[in-house]
């Protein structure tokens, strides 16, 4: 839990740094216990968006490379 805790925080951090607009918003009005859960969620969905972009890539490239085993069979 503790290891969750100080990811969320370094990851807080460093979206902070990421995205400047969102940072002074969260200074403006003072709302870290937001801010913090908003980052973790936005991080979230980037590592989802990410990990499924990593997949989709593996898959159309394996799909290339069987395609040119296959047609290179062919022939």
């Amino acid at each position: 839990m503790f290891v969750l805790l100080v990811l969320g925080v370094l990851t807080t951090l460093f979206s902070f740094h990421l995205n400047y607009a969102f940072e002074s918003s969260c200074y403006r009005i003072y709302c870290w216990g937001l801010c913090i859960l908003s980052s973790l969620k936005i991080s979230f969905l980037l590592d989802i968006f990410s990990i499924a972009g990593g997949i989709i890539l593996r898959v159309a490239a394996g799909t290339v490379v069987i395609g040119v085993a296959a047609s290179s069979w062919l022939v």
